[in-house]
């Protein structure tokens, strides 16, 4: 659902049609979450005017570092119809209610800046580091609402703090438990040892939930199992273990989640003292502390779990970089060991061709020879020639002779191949030689030019199946960019 942040907000007015189609359904799927969690902050806030945590600023919070191809404004005004959709007794709201909403989302606003500007917006919770930014940047945003709250108790004859703190701790939480389980959702999963088929994934996430889910039934409304197992707060690490290590971020938070829902409920409701407290705001407090310490026990080992297994994936890596690394060193080695045998090879051959040219020189200075005898031992010397340059070219691929470069005239190797070339020539294709006007002396080696060119030929001629002519031609040619494009293509 949701693809790679954009670096900065677009504006409504410029999205296409698939651009708007999308942010349409992720502005669905936000009103639903935000409404659903308004429903639940207000149920949990009946207890007394402050709510002991206040879901709805995490789904905004999320909903701002998630949606960012959703321009901002859009999503307050969402988030503002939904909230007094779930709350119509507070609608028209008054003015101090509409600075209090105006608060929240400036505190939102400043959470989501910060963790942009630290981590960038695609924040997964699945580093060690990212705790840390979470923690800052949602302990300095709920200041704005809180500081409001403070001045507000103060005018009324109240202590600052006696508003500050339950706003703050309501607004922590809120962002500190629900952010990272809606981005952790939304997002790709992290790379933990989930089920690799649906179904298991679905039956073990709901064996999970459910076990988590009776597991803190039982243990804040103090119920014994048998008579006689008394379970503790602290028990709850094992499923939240068990959700890090099968399911990564995702199913931390989850379990998280179900467990602090179902934990505030209970204690709202009854006289659980699980976790000490006389009154019901001071076993609100401590449960408000429990749900800090196992949120931020829970994502650090998801987090550390998730380093783990990239550094695993990167030694593997790194394996296999070595492995080939060593396959391309083998390769190499052979390769050298092939050009060293070649180079001898050539070497001794040259020897044989240089005894051959000698006896050929012999054989033409005689004066006995007629024409066509004379023509034959031309040829002969022609090929000794050729020979003698394949030999070289062993040699330098053998690394056993360095290049022959020198200043050479390129119209005379043209020529000089005219007749080889012509004998590689079918019946159906007549070979045509055209040198340049003036001479063109280039420096290379003769050698690799006459390969060059014969392979051209070659390649001309496979691709001219019905015959024609073939024009081999030398030229000066000014070399822009448009012409150095079209011989690169």
């Amino acid at each position: 659902m949701i693809d790679a942040p954009q670096t900065s907000r677009p504006r409504l007015w410029l999205l296409r049609g698939p651009e708007v189609r999308r942010a349409a359904g992720d502005l669905l799927w936000f009103a639903i979450a935000y409404g659903a969690l308004y429903f639940v902050a207000l149920h949990i806030s009946r207890s007394g005017p402050i709510a002991p945590l206040w879901p709805p600023a995490g789904a905004l919070f999320a909903g701002l570092l998630l949606f960012r191809h959703v321009p901002r404004w859009v999503l307050l005004t969402v988030a503002f119809t939904v909230g007094r959709l779930a709350s119509p007794s507070t609608f028209p709201p008054s003015w101090l209610t509409l600075g209090y909403i105006a608060a929240s989302y400036v505190e939102c606003l400043i959470a989501a800046e910060i963790v942009t500007r630290w981590r960038g917006a695609d924040l997964r919770f699945t580093r060690l580091r990212d705790l840390p930014t979470l923690v800052i940047a949602s302990a300095i945003g709920v200041s704005v609402n809180s500081v409001l709250s403070g001045f507000l108790a103060d005018a009324a004859g109240r202590r600052f703090w006696s508003d500050f703190m339950p706003t703050w701790i309501g607004g922590f939480l809120g962002m500190l438990v629900i952010t990272p389980l809606i981005v952790a959702w939304a997002r790709p999963a992290d790379d933990a040892s989930v089920p690799r088929s649906r179904a298991a994934f679905v039956a073990e996430m709901t064996a999970l939930a459910g076990l988590v889910s009776v597991q803190t039934l039982l243990v804040f409304n103090g119920t014994r199992i048998f008579g006689a197992i008394d379970l503790r707060s602290h028990s709850l690490v094992l499923p939240l273990l068990w959700a890090a290590l099968r399911f990564g971020v995702r199913g931390t938070m989850t379990v998280v989640g179900i467990i602090t829902v179902l934990a505030f409920f209970v204690v709202i409701d009854s006289q659980s003292s699980v976790l000490g407290g006389t009154t019901q705001d001071e076993r609100l407090l401590s449960l408000q502390w429990y749900v800090g310490f196992i949120t931020i026990t829970g994502l650090t080992l998801a987090a550390a779990l998730a380093e783990r297994r990239e550094a695993s994936k990167a030694e593997a890596s790194m394996a296999e970089s070595l492995v080939a690394s060593e396959r391309r060193l083998q390769q190499s080695q052979k390769m050298e060991a092939v050009g060293q045998l070649a180079g001898g090879i050539a070497h001794d051959f040259n020897n044989i061709l240089s005894a051959m040219s000698l006896q050929v020189y012999e054989i033409g200075r005689s004066n006995t020879l007629d024409t066509d005898s004379r023509q034959v031992v031309r040829d002969l010397d022609d090929a000794v020639q050729r020979a003698s340059t394949f030999t070289r070219r062993l040699l330098l691929f053998g690394r056993r002779q360095a290049k022959e470069e020198r200043r050479v005239a390129l119209d005379d190797i043209g020529t000089g191949l005219a007749r080889l070339l012509a004998r590689l020539m079918p019946g159906g294709i007549s070979l045509r030689i055209t040198p340049s006007l003036a001479p063109l002396w280039i420096t290379a080696d003769p050698s690799m030019i006459e390969q060059v060119v014969m392979n051209l030929v070659i390649n001309a001629r496979d691709a001219m199946p019905e015959g024609g002519q073939l024009t081999v031609s030398t030229q000066v040619m000014p070399l822009d960019d448009a012409t150095a494009a079209t011989i690169i293509m």
